[in-house]
């Protein structure tokens, strides 16, 4: 794991995502979790309680840099450490940041639309709009050939679709 990242308890961890979140709009980009959710996945904070990633098995559940972090590309820092812990998916809004992840090797494998009643609390509609919401994996992992037919349309399927979706590819099911 980088130096810049340390292991750290769920209590810990819930403090510092929330407190180093308020306030900030993009905070309903991140899965809404309790500091019991968080018991049962591997937590990691930046030296500065600024940034920090959240791992559920093999997914990764939260990641989040706040707006006072004076560390620039925190993402560069964090994602080879959540790649080293065997992350191989992981869910996001939008095409900004589908590209972002597809820069540590992961590949849009399914999509589907943003639903008001899934919505995150807090969605700032006015600024975020409706974005799609991407299903990523590790393009490594991914059966030979499925990535080229995946990048050329990837599908919009239901949530449940989706998800099952990007399981099978990943051998999951």
């Amino acid at each position: 794991m980088h130096e810049k990242l340390r292991r750290v308890t769920a209590e810990e961890f819930y403090a510092v995502i929330k407190q180093a979140m308020a306030g900030d709009s993009r905070e309903c980009f991140l899965s809404d979790y309790s500091q019991i959710d968080y018991e049962t996945m591997v937590t990691v904070l930046m030296y500065n309680d600024q940034a920090g990633f959240a791992l559920e098995g093999d997914n990764l559940a939260n990641i989040f840099s706040s707006r006072q972090n004076p560390v620039k590309q925190s993402l560069d820092i964090m994602m080879p450490s959540v790649l080293s812990f065997g992350v191989t998916k992981l869910d996001c809004f939008g095409e900004d940041l589908c590209r972002k992840y597809a820069k540590y090797g992961f590949a849009a494998v399914a999509v589907t639309r943003f639903l008001d009643e899934y919505a995150p609390r807090n969605w700032d509609y006015g600024k975020f709009g409706r974005p799609a919401v991407y299903f990523m994996a590790q393009a490594q992992k991914l059966p030979k050939g499925s990535l080229n037919n995946v990048t050329d349309s990837v599908p919009y399927l239901s949530y449940d679709e989706a998800w099952a979706y990007r399981e099978r590819l990943l051998g999951g099911i």
